[in-house]
């Protein structure tokens, strides 16, 4: 048989464990384009009269709780995600969140995207023939990572990637093989260029206007760019 005692003391454990300072979500690897504002994720929950702490990989302090003791470019958001505003490639390095006795560190690649991107066919789109559609990401540093997607679900076929270029700096291409249907008319095909912790930096969108051997027809080549809208027509 449990004496009260026994259930208070139990309660007070339980009550105990519930309060302990956890990472909701811990700090990750992200990159963030030159220029742009980079946020790190650390989401605290628990917390009570522990301090979260972000500083960087040498010890450098940057913030305490919602507290700047760093550069005014540095900002905490919600509770405890670190922004660094007008990002330069000296911000690329390891940032550490400490909550209580909690540690964690994450590194911030700093990404100059590509120029322009386009996307087009080495020859015309005729049904039953193969076609290789290309995607150029032109002077990047570092090189991206490509992502192919037709209407807006995730290509299967394998592409073929490669770069060219010297100093950091490279234009980067990404192949890919498609054998086009008289039911691919009007279908969608988009090149998507990521990075670690960057889903969509950049990407160009082609609709598919089948030819029967005449020049290669595309129409509605559309950028993004962190979000900005550019549109092209390149024939």
């Amino acid at each position: 048989m449990i004496g009260l005692s026994g259930i208070i003391v139990g309660l007070a454990i339980v009550h105990s464990s519930m309060a302990a300072i956890s990472f909701t979500i811990a700090p990750y690897n992200t990159s963030a384009g030159v220029g742009q504002t980079a946020t790190l994720a650390c989401i605290v929950a628990g917390k009570t009269s522990e301090s979260v702490k972000w500083k960087k990989s040498d010890n450098t302090p940057l913030t305490v709780d919602t507290t700047v003791v760093g550069s005014s470019r540095y900002q905490v958001v919600g509770a405890y995600n670190l922004t660094i505003s007008g990002v330069t490639t000296a911000d690329e390095g390891g940032y550490v969140c400490d909550a209580g006795t909690l540690t964690k560190t994450a590194y911030l690649s700093v990404v100059d995207l590509p120029t322009n991107v386009s996307l087009y066919w080495s020859s015309p789109p005729i049904p039953g023939l193969l076609a290789n559609l290309t995607c150029k990401a032109a002077h990047a540093n570092p090189a991206p990572n490509f992502a192919w997607y037709k209407d807006d679900l995730l290509y299967g076929a394998t592409p073929v990637y490669y770069t060219s270029g010297t100093s950091g700096y490279v234009d980067a291409y990404s192949v890919l093989p498609v054998r086009l249907t008289n039911d691919d008319q009007s279908s969608r095909f988009r090149c998507q260029l990521e990075y670690t912790g960057l889903s969509r930096a950049m990407e160009a969108d082609l609709v598919v206007v089948l030819s029967s051997g005449g020049p290669v027809q595309t129409r509605n080549i559309l950028i993004i760019v962190f979000g900005a809208f550019l549109s092209f027509l390149l024939w």
